[in-house]
């Protein structure tokens, strides 16, 4: 449909995807069934050449049909398959998630980057409490710039501030520190 912008992938060790509780205000609380954990596996798989071309094609067009896919990858449809559940098997495709976009139906997307003072199990303690929030659709573990990433999405701008300084008071000793990235949308024209 109309708010239904793109299809998204992301690189990460694992990753939680919740439904967007923050549209269902009539809901109590949010259940575990409602989630999708990923975890990625330490089985390796090496992608031959085709596999190799249909990850950096999916990259590029990901909202193209199986058909169009097949004839960018000068292959059939069941070979197209194959190759699909292949990445599916071996955690190089996780899921096929839409990306809403959810500035039509008034919210904003804030993009929270946190690192940890150090890597520990106690850290799931900080995972556990962001589940418990139904304004964040996906929290993921990553490496690079950061230990946690996750989405907070809300009607009101103050809200994931408030959030932020309740999360930082409950984990002063966990966390170092954060970045908070507004998600600013931009089409060029032409």
């Amino acid at each position: 449909g109309k708010i239904i912008e793109e299809k998204q992938f992301l690189m990460s060790r694992n990753m939680l995807i919740s439904k967007c509780d923050f549209l269902y205000d009539f809901l109590e609380e949010k259940k575990e069934e409602d989630s999708l954990f990923i975890e990625k596996t330490s089985e390796n798989y090496e992608l031959n050449d085709k596999e190799k071309e249909l990850t950096l094609v999916l990259i590029s067009h990901s909202k193209s049909s199986l058909r169009t896919l097949c004839n960018i990858l000068n292959i059939d449809v069941k070979t197209l398959k194959k190759y699909l559940n292949n990445l599916m098997k071996y955690h190089f495709i996780f899921c096929f998630r839409t990306y809403i976009d959810y500035s039509k139906l008034g919210y904003r997307k804030f993009i929270v980057l946190l690192r940890y003072n150090n890597l520990s199990k106690e850290n799931s303690k900080i995972i556990e409490y962001l589940k418990r929030s139904k304004n964040i659709p996906v929290i993921s573990s990553s490496f690079g710039v950061a230990d946690l990433y996750f989405e907070y999405v809300v009607k009101d701008s103050s809200d994931v501030f408030e959030f932020l300084r309740e999360l930082m008071i409950n984990f002063n000793l966990k966390i170092k520190d954060y970045k908070l990235l507004p998600v600013v949308a931009y089409q060029r024209k032409g």
